[in-house]
């Protein structure tokens, strides 16, 4: 009987040792893993609202530096006879406004090859002191900056007043397209003249044309802006966003040109990406984050869960199959070696005095 109870035992022991191996397993891996997807999905939606804010300061601050120069060439389109003061009370907003990476506003003129002399002193008399127009030469038609006004703190990056801009690549494209479409136009990326950082930068071209009915060109309001600076300063007013990404421009011929990045810690490994329109021109935002940052201090929560399981399985599946109690000599120990009986019964009885 005993012996078929010890046989049962030794055949059920690891079969529940194993099932409750296959049960902790399972759970300890399908824990785990919702964890890990939970941490994934609340990583995901922390990676969307941080692309989408610092998407909506950079679209909120371009439209903003567009809008105040369109406001300011409105302004100067009804001025017959411009000077620098009524140049300096125009951009006066433009000053106050605290823009993202501006450099200096400026006022653009088109001049043709026979008229720099009585241009040069027409612009002196209009307030523009000891302006000096510098041709460049094989050109018939000059784009000259006339008068500037720094923007804050802005350094004095950009052409120099009387500086010939016309054939200056970027920047003389979109002051063409602007004058020739009537509205605000953005030049492709490119690093401004005199800019001692180097950096890729944009102009802004907002054209001034006259309201009569007969509509006359004037010239161009034109600010430039630092792509790194601007982004910089831009992020910084959403806060630590915890992520990295580049400020792509799209060109006129399909090309990108990454004209700014920042970086975010850890190690990326969710993307997004939006487009968005400046003025005539196409830009594209770019961001990326660490899950494990996103996710929060408990990014660690699902290994802690699987290696505490796999640990927990294991002490259960050792405790259902237990190794068998000591055991006192069975029928096989308490077997005589041969011929131990007979010798027995053979020995001679011995009596109290040691008499047969």
């Amino acid at each position: 009987m005993g012996e078929r109870r010890d046989g049962a035992r030794r055949v059920t022991s690891p079969l529940l040792s194993v099932s409750v191996l296959l049960a902790g397993l399972t759970a300890t891996v399908l824990s785990s893993a919702a964890l890990h997807g939970a941490q994934r999905d609340i990583a995901s939606r922390a990676m969307d609202q941080r692309h989408r804010t610092a998407l909506a300061a950079v679209r909120a601050e371009t439209e903003r530096f567009r809008g105040l120069l369109d406001s300011v060439a409105a302004g100067i389109a009804t001025d017959s006879h411009l000077t620098w003061e009524d140049f300096d009370v125009a951009t006066g907003p433009l000053a106050d406004a605290g823009l993202a990476g501006a450099t200096p506003v400026a006022f653009l003129v088109s001049v043709p090859e026979d008229d720099v002399a009585a241009a040069q002193q027409r612009w002196r008399d209009h307030g523009a002191s000891g302006l000096v127009l510098r041709p460049n030469p094989g050109n018939d038609v000059h784009y000259f900056r006339v008068l500037s006004r720094a923007l804050g703190d802005a350094g004095q990056a950009g052409p120099r007043p009387g500086t010939d801009v016309a054939g200056a690549g970027p920047l003389s494209t979109a002051l063409e397209l602007a004058r020739d479409t009537h509205r605000t136009t953005v030049s492709d990326a490119y690093v401004l003249i005199h800019d001692p950082d180097g950096q890729p930068s944009f102009a802004f071209a907002a054209p001034v044309w006259t309201r009569a009915n007969t509509p006359e060109f004037r010239g161009w309001v034109v600010a430039g802006l630092h792509g790194g600076t601007f982004l910089r300063d831009v992020l910084r007013t959403v806060g630590d966003s915890g992520i990295s990404g580049e400020l792509v421009a799209v060109d006129g011929d399909g090309g990108r040109d990454t004209v700014a990045s920042w970086a975010g810690p850890g190690e990326p490994d969710l993307r997004r990406s939006d487009p968005f329109e400046v003025g005539d021109r196409q830009w594209v935002l770019e961001t990326r984050g660490d899950s494990r940052q996103l996710a929060g201090t408990g990014w660690y929560l699902p290994m802690t869960v699987l290696a505490g399981g796999l640990i927990l399985t294991g002490l259960l599946a050792r405790l259902a199959h237990p190794r068998p109690p000591f055991a006192g000599p069975g029928p096989r120990h308490r077997r005589r070696r041969p011929g131990t009986a007979a010798a027995v019964r053979r020995a001679p009885a011995v009596g109290p005095a040691g008499t047969a």
